[in-house]
C-alpha cells in the first residue's frame, strides 16, 4: 500500500476518533515509551547459527522451515529491525545462546564467550542511536503540529474573548500543564481562571442587588 493512501486512512480515523474525545497524536507519543521483549527465534524457526554435526531434535524446536525465514545473521537481523519499525515503542531483543556470530566456526557452548555476541551489541548500540534520533525528529514533528493546533484554538477563543494573550497564559506553568495533558485553550483557560471568575460572578450578582436597593429606594418588591 502506497504511503499516501496509508497516511490518508490515518487523517480519516483520526478525525473520527477526535469525535469521540481521543486524540491519536498524543497516544501515539505515549507508545513510543511503550517496550516489549522480542524473541530472536521467531524470525527463523529455531535455528541459530551454531556450527554443529547434528541437527535440532526435541525440545522447543518448532515448526520446521516456514517461508521467508531468515537464513543467515544479516536478514535476521534486518528482518528484527523490520518488525520494530511496525511496532511504536523502543523494544528489547532476547537473544539465545544460538544465535552468536560464529562465522562458521564450531564452537562448543561451554566456550562461548562475549567475543561471539560483541557484532550484536555494535549492531543494537548503532540501531538505537538511529531509533533515538528517529524518535526525537518525531517528537519535535508531534510539537510543531500541537503549537499549530494550539494556534488555531487561540485565535478562535479571541473571537469571543479579545482580552485573551496566548503569551501570557503560556508564563503560566498551570496554562501549559493542561495543554501537553490534552485539554484545548479554551478548557485550559476556564480550569486556569475558573476561581477569579466564580469571584467577580459572585460580586457582579452582589452588585446588581446594591444598585437594584438603591434604585427603587430601598423598598421591598411588590411581590414580596
Amino acid at each position: 500500500m502506497k504511503e499516501a493512501l496509508v497516511k490518508k486512512a490515518y487523517e480519516v480515523a483520526k478525525e473520527r476518533y477526535a469525535e469521540i474525545g481521543v486524540d491519536t497524536e498524543k497516544i501515539l507519543e505515549q507508545l513510543q515509551n511503550f517496550h516489549l521483549s522480542l524473541h530472536c527465534w521467531q524470525a527463523d524457526d529455531v535455528k541459530g547459527f551454531e556450527v554443529q554435526a547434528g541437527a535440532l531434535s526435541g525440545g522447543i524446536q518448532s515448526t520446521g522451515d516456514f517461508p521467508g525465514a531468515a537464513r543467515n545473521i544479516d536478514e535476521l537481523r534486518s528482518d528484527i529491525l523490520k518488525a520494530k519499525s511496525l511496532i511504536p515503542g523502543n523494544h528489547r531483543l532476547n537473544l539465545h545462546e544460538i544465535y552468536g556470530d560464529f562465522k562458521g566456526k564450531v564452537v562448543d557452548r561451554d566456550e562461548v564467550t562475549i567475543e561471539y555476541f560483541q557484532s550484536w551489541i555494535d549492531w543494537a548500540q548503532e540501531n538505537n542511536t538511529l531509533r533515538s534520533a528517529a524518535r526525537q525528529q518525531h517528537q519535535q514533528q508531534y510539537l510543531m503540529r500541537q503549537c499549530q493546533n494550539w494556534k488555531q484554538q487561540a485565535e478562535e477563543f479571541r473571537k469571543t474573548n479579545s482580552d485573551f494573550s496566548m503569551d501570557t497564559e503560556c508564563e503560566n506553568p498551570r496554562f501549559r500543564q493542561l495543554l501537553t495533558s490534552g485539554l484545548d485553550v479554551e478548557s485550559a483557560y476556564f480550569l486556569v481562571h475558573r476561581d477569579a471568575m466564580l469571584q467577580s460572578a459572585a460580586m457582579s450578582g452582589r452588585q446588581m442587588m446594591v444598585d437594584n436597593f438603591l434604585a427603587t429606594g430601598g423598598r421591598p418588591s411588590e411581590n414580596g
